[in-house]
């Protein structure tokens, strides 16, 4: 079978789909920041972004994950400890279990580029972290010549839309994948 995730009853990640899916996240952002020293993924409690990220050299991944569950079974869980590629275990890699967009806030250093790896905005507990205030707030962590990619759902539904017209609105060079 197929090794498939879900969470709250929503699907997160299936072995198949999720290297395009994480490929779309991650490339487009580290490709085009000036610099990769410094990358945050905020949710992705998973590992597959940081795995993803850590294919640049030199880079170094903090990431913020809300559930720490999810976190221990990207760990612990073989299969998905293999297909993170142990990421979470990796010397590069600072995980963090918290409110992403807390720490965010109170970061000091800024970052060269910011993985949103959230769930779908399909739900009101998980809408506010695609609002202008959250986005703002991640925007003003990015270093110069950095860049962020911001995972919202498919690109023909109304959630993703809007997500779309609010980095539109900040004044962003925005770019569907």
């Amino acid at each position: 079978g197929v090794l498939t995730m879900t969470l709250d009853g929503f699907w997160q990640f299936d072995e198949v789909a999720e290297r395009g899916y994480h490929d779309a996240l991650v490339n487009p952002a580290m490709l085009s920041a000036k610099e990769v020293g410094r990358v945050l993924v905020a949710g992705g409690g998973d590992g597959l972004a940081a795995r993803n990220a850590l294919r640049y050299s030199g880079t170094r991944v903090t990431n913020v994950e809300l559930d720490p569950m999810v976190v221990h079974v990207a760990r612990k869980v073989g299969p998905v400890a293999r297909l993170n590629r142990g990421s979470f275990g990796n010397p590069r890699v600072d995980v963090r279990v918290g409110d992403a967009v807390e720490f965010v806030r109170s970061l000091g250093p800024k970052f060269d580029v910011g993985l949103a790896d959230f769930p779908d905005p399909i739900t009101l507990g998980v809408g506010h972290l695609f609002t202008e205030p959250v986005i703002r707030s991640f925007a003003d962590r990015l270093a110069p010549g950095g860049t962020m990619a911001w995972q919202a759902s498919w690109p023909r539904a109304p959630a993703y839309q809007e997500v779309f017209r609010t980095f539109e609105r900040l004044g962003f060079d925005t770019r569907g994948v």
